[in-house]
Parts: structure tokens; C-alpha cells; sequence
């Protein structure tokens, strides 16, 4: 028997539906055990073992099986996942995105803070199901969002979020072992989808329904402030808000909430809610007992940032850095900042974890520059000021406004045609030949017109962390030593390219498309379906240069379909797995780039493949358009 038979009956997800979710209510339908479903899907190594990772994102190489044994279209895959998040929640970004900041996504086995990864907060009336046939078999859906730190109220039922069984007291889909899955007690079978799943002592699952009702007190109902607090919220997730601006907003709540719970009970009385005070009071009392205890060292530094799993500890907590966040900008500085100021551990204690790496690099400018006049500490920890030029070299070289493009109209590597049609001479040693200069004019044109700061201009385009965090790391990006006679014309050239933008009729939106193909290769089958269609060659390139041709290869369509760097092309990762992609910046590798990238070369192996590599590209460009 085929080990990945298509089910013999299929559910389609319910609006909202996680992973763990639809499993429970496929292995519920066919009266199967959840693990065999997820074995037979191919989300599992071996029956006890399914990665908690897949909630974060189901990767490429277990899609093809996931479609074919649910039945369910891969274009619903993500929807299923928190994947969707990635653009507007830092978090999930952060558990998405590579080590150095890379622009492909793959799922890391690290769940942030403000990412529930051991369990998931719920209401037990969405868990009832809608009264459907479907819903009143097999349940409603455990959602995606509820996985999301950030949300607290069930804005349908108006309900508190649940976040453990009312019988056994675990957390709910949560457990004892000490490695996440995504679901626990897999191998158990019979159970409802809305039953608790924790194991007790004598290994049966505690087996008690969460869609109960009947655990529904008035205090389960938040008062119209915080339903109101979570509308705005959910507002920030939505698609029909911009990504960038939902992005910032959630990176100064993070930071700010930090400062909260670092200095509790300092801003206490800024909420008018005292039942969900004390419940912020109780988790605050917890976290500051576990500084005594032998933790590991991710526990230990995240004392500060990690959010309550109570939902109306986390409700009381956000309500508390949204006023502060709101307040005007004098009174937030003296409230909010320089009052705090004293009460603070030091930002180079433990219990910090990223706060200040997410207050430089993701938070909006005016919380950031109110944070670094008030508080100058975390960024010179030592007394002294080393990044003067670091922070000047990140300006903007014009005022930011709106300037008649978006910033996802920005390639991260500016062709040749936009400096010609500007009016600019790319082969200028300043200009087009520059790599450096590149990267940093599409840096500037994000800037200019959002107001973003350098690191979130760069995280936005893709270009990795490590090429700008320290100020030797800088000059990646910042086209200083060779520019010493230019720097007068800088600002014009800048100026001159967004007004190109600006002019574009029918702009890419390139950062959806870095979003769609970022972890996007060449497959060895289209390989050698594109090498068969060349022909008879009579400069064939020796066999041993096929992997390199193939990576070069790759590394071309993919920078067309993304508008990306060919050094930040993730083929050398899937063709050279053990190495750095930098090592193949080689004499050959760059020998048979340039080759590719002019289809009239006198090589004719190269002329032919080129265009076929184009025509590839378009194709994959064309279908993206029509899926």
C-alpha cells in the first residue's frame, strides 16, 4: 500500500483553521488516530514525531504530499499556517527568517516570544462549531490567530481567549514534553477534535470537552476598552493594512511592553481595570520568582519580554503600552520613558532579550528617537559613542514623503534601465557599475517615501541583517570611500530615480514577489528538461561545470523573478548545502553569470540557455499572475 494514499475522504479548512486543527478533524472524520494522518501526510518523521515548525510554515518539500493526501489546493496551505503574518508580525518574521537576515523563509525550530509554540489560547464557542452538519460532527476550528500573542478576544463570540483545560489545568494543545510538537498525544485516537489531549499520569488523555459552555463566567467578558484594543489589533493583521506601518506599530508594542513588565508596578495605575492589573501582577510575580531559579539561558534572558498566557493578563499589558504609546510625544517621554528611566534594569542586564535589537531595527522613528535621547543606554553600554557616523551614514539624503510609488515597487537590485531612464550613465564607476551604490539608492528610495528607518528599509527589501548591523558590516551598503568625490550628487541621483518610479505605468510589485519566490530553485527536473531542449551545442560546456551552470542558472531566474541579488539567491543552499553562497563568487561562477546575462554572446551553449532561461522566467512570472 502506497504510505501516501490520497485520504479516501477529505475536509476542506475552516476560515481561520490551524494545522493542528485540521488534523484533529481529519483523523476525527475517518476515525483515525491524528498521527497516522500526519505520518500519511508527510508532516511526520515517524509516528510520535510531527515538528511543532510546521505551524509556523509548511515548507516546499512537504507540500506536494500534504496536497496530494488532504486533497486541500496548496494555494490554502498558508492559510493554515502563520506564514500570512510574516509582513506584518514581528515575531513570526523573526521564526521565519533565517540567521543574517536572508530573504527566503523557512521555518525555524524557534518559537519567539509573543508566539505561543507549546500550547494555543481558545474559545470554546468557536470550538462548538456554528450549528452547521459539518461543525456539529467534527467541531469548529482551532485557529491560526490564537497562536498570535497579540490576540486575547474572541471579537465573534466577545469572550476572552481560554488558554487551559478548566479540568486537568495544562495548557490547552499543550503538554509535558519538553520538545514542541504539534499536537499532543498524537497516537491516541477516539477523541473530539474540542477534547483536552494532555496526558495524565496513567498515560490516558485527559479527554474533557474545551467547547463547553458551561466555563463561561462574567469574567470572561472583556468590558468595550478592550474589545475595542483587540479591534485595532486584529485591524493591524489585516490584509487591507499596510504591512509596513502593522510591522512598526507591533515592534513598539513589544519594546514598550518590556519596559512595562520590567518596571511593574510602576505604570499599574495607567489602566483603570484592577481584576486584569492583578492578573498582569500575578504573571509579573512569576516571571521575577523564576530570576532565583536555574533556568535555561533562553528562559532566563527573556524574563522581560515573554507576554502572560493569561488572556487578561496580556490584555492589561498591551492596554497599558498602547496608552503610554499614544500619549503626545512630550508626555510619552516623560511618562513613559525618562520616568521609567530609573526603575529599569539595565538594558545590558538579563531579561532584555532582543528588546533593543527590535527598538533599532524595527520600531516606528519617532518611539525610537524618544527612546534614544531618554534612554541612551542599551546603545552605549559602555560610556562611550561609537556609532555617531554609523547613525549618520543611515539617514535619509532626502525628506520623506509620498512621492508616487510604493515601496514595494522597489527592486532590491537596480536594473540597468532605470538609471538609464532617469537620465543616468550606469556605467559611471558611481552608478550602475557600483555594487555597493545599488544597494544603497534602493535602500534610499524605500526610505524617502515611507520614512522608514535604514534597518527597516533594508529588512524590507530583503537585504540581510548581517551586511549593516555593525559599521564594518555597513559598508556593504553605504558607498563612502569611492564616493568621496560625488557625495555633492548623491541626493540628485536619488531624486532622479524615485521620480522614475514614480513614472512607471504598469510598476512589479517586487516585494510580493520576493514573499512568493524567495526560497524559489531551479528543480534538477526542469534542469535537465532546459538543457534537453537546447539542441546539439557545438560549444558544450564540460560535464563537470554542469552543478555550477545550474546553480548560475537557477541564481538568473530567480533574481528576474524577485528583482534580488544574485548573491542572496538560495540555489548554492540547495545545490552546495554545507557551504556559504558567498563562496561561489567565484572567477568561474562569475564568468558564467556574465555569459547568461547576454543573450548575444558569441557561446552559443550559453546564448541558447539564456534565452530559454528568460522565457522560463516570464512563464513563472505569467502563472504567479493567474493562480
Amino acid at each position: 500500500m502506497n504510505e501516501h494514499a490520497p485520504l479516501p475522504r477529505s475536509l476542506l479548512p475552516l476560515p481561520g483553521e490551524s494545522l493542528p486543527g485540521l488534523l484533529l478533524r481529519l483523523a476525527h472524520r475517518l476515525d483515525q488516530r491524528p498521527a497516522d494522518i500526519a505520518l500519511r501526510a508527510g508532516l511526520a518523521i515517524r509516528i510520535t514525531a510531527q515538528p511543532a515548525n510546521h505551524l509556523l510554515m509548511l515548507a516546499p518539500q512537504f507540500r506536494p504530499v500534504f496536497t496530494h493526501v488532504t486533497w486541500i489546493p496548496e494555494r490554502r496551505i498558508d492559510d493554515l499556517t502563520l506564514r500570512s503574518f510574516v509582513a506584518r508580525y514581528p515575531p513570526v518574521a523573526e521564526a521565519l527568517t533565517r540567521p543574517g537576515g536572508s530573504p527566503q523563509l523557512r521555518p525555524r525550530s524557534y518559537f519567539p516570544p509573543w508566539l505561543l509554540g507549546a500550547s494555543t489560547r481558545y474559545c470554546p464557542l468557536c470550538l462548538a462549531g456554528d450549528g452547521s452538519e459539518i461543525q456539529w460532527r467534527h467541531g469548529g476550528a482551532w485557529k491560526t490567530q490564537w497562536r498570535l500573542g497579540a490576540v486575547f478576544v474572541c471579537l465573534e463570540h466577545r469572550l476572552f481567549l481560554q488558554d487551559i483545560c478548566p479540568a486537568c489545568g495544562v495548557p490547552a494543545l499543550g503538554g509535558t514534553r519538553k520538545k514542541l510538537i504539534l499536537l499532543p498525544s498524537p497516537t491516541t485516537g477516539g477523541l473530539h477534535p474540542a477534547q483536552c489531549r494532555s496526558a495524565r499520569a496513567d498515560g490516558t488523555a485527559c479527554g474533557h470537552r474545551m467547547d463547553n459552555p458551561d466555563h463561561i463566567s462574567e469574567m470572561s467578558r472583556p468590558s468595550p476598552r478592550v474589545i475595542a484594543l483587540q479591534q485595532h489589533i486584529q485591524d493591524l493583521l489585516s490584509p487591507a493594512h499596510d504591512p509596513a506601518d502593522a510591522f512598526a506599530v507591533f515592534s513598539d508594542l513589544q519594546v514598550m511592553s518590556a519596559i512595562v513588565q520590567a518596571t511593574w508596578p510602576a505604570t499599574a495605575t495607567v489602566t483603570p481595570e484592577r481584576h486584569l492589573a492583578q492578573a498582569l501582577d500575578a504573571h509579573i510575580t512569576e516571571q521575577r520568582q523564576l530570576q532565583f531559579e536555574t533556568l535555561p539561558r533562553v528562559r532566563r534572558s527573556n524574563l522581560w519580554v515573554t507576554p502572560p498566557l493569561s488572556a487578561s493578563a496580556t490584555a492589561c499589558l498591551l492596554d497599558i503600552a498602547t496608552r503610554l504609546l499614544n500619549l503626545n510625544p512630550r508626555a510619552a517621554r516623560r511618562l513613559a520613558i525618562t520616568a521609567l528611566a530609573d526603575r529599569m534594569p539595565l538594558p545590558t542586564s538579563t531579561g532584555w532579550g532582543k528588546t533593543w535589537t527590535i527598538l533599532r531595527r524595527d520600531c516606528s522613528s519617532a518611539f525610537r528617537t524618544q527612546m534614544i535621547e531618554a534612554l541612551p543606554r542599551p546603545f552605549h553600554p559602555h560610556g562611550t559613542s561609537p556609532l555617531t557616523a554609523w547613525r549618520r551614514a543611515r539617514q535619509p539624503l532626502l525628506p520623506a514623503r509620498s512621492r508616487g510609488y510604493l515601496p514595494e515597487h522597489i527592486p532590491q537590485w537596480l536594473p540597468d534601465d532605470w538609471f538609464t531612464a532617469a537620465g543616468l550613465n550606469p556605467s559611471e564607476p558611481f552608478l550602475g557599475r557600483s555594487v555597493v551604490f545599488r544597494r544603497f539608492a534602493a535602500v534610499q528610495l524605500v526610505q524617502i517615501a515611507t520614512g522608514m528607518l535604514f534597518e527597516k528599509a533594508a529588512y524590507f527589501l530583503g537585504i540581510p541583517d548581517s551586511w549593516h548591523q555593525t559599521p564594518e558590516q555597513l559598508q556593504r551598503l553605504t558607498p563612502r570611500d569611492s564616493f568621496n568625490h560625488h557625495t555633492d550628487q548623491l541626493p540628485a541621483v536619488i531624486e532622479q530615480l524615485g521620480r522614475y518610479a514614480a513614472q512607471l505605468t504598469t510598476p512589479v510589485n517586487y516585494r510580493s514577489r520576493r514573499l512568493r519566490f524567495g526560497d524559489w530553485t531551479l528543480s534538477s527536473e526542469d534542469w535537465t528538461t532546459l538543457n534537453a531542449s537546447l539542441g546539439r551545442s557545438a560549444r558544450t560546456p564540460p560535464r563537470a561545470l554542469d552543478m555550477l551552470n545550474h546553480t548560475c542558472a537557477s541564481s538568473m531566474i530567480w533574481t528576474r523573478l524577485t528583482g534580488s541579488e544574485w548573491r542572496l539567491a538560495p540555489s548554492a543552499l540547495v545545490h552546495y548545502p554545507d557551504s556559504d553562497p558567498a563562496a561561489f563568487d567565484s572567477d568561474q561562477a562569475t564568468k558564467i553569470r556574465w555569459l547568461l546575462s547576454r543573450p548575444d554572446t558569441a557561446h552559443s551553449y550559453y546564448q541558447r540557455l539564456s534565452r530559454l532561461l528568460i522565457r522560463h522566467s516570464n512563464d513563472l512570472i505569467e502563472n504567479a499572475h493567474t493562480v
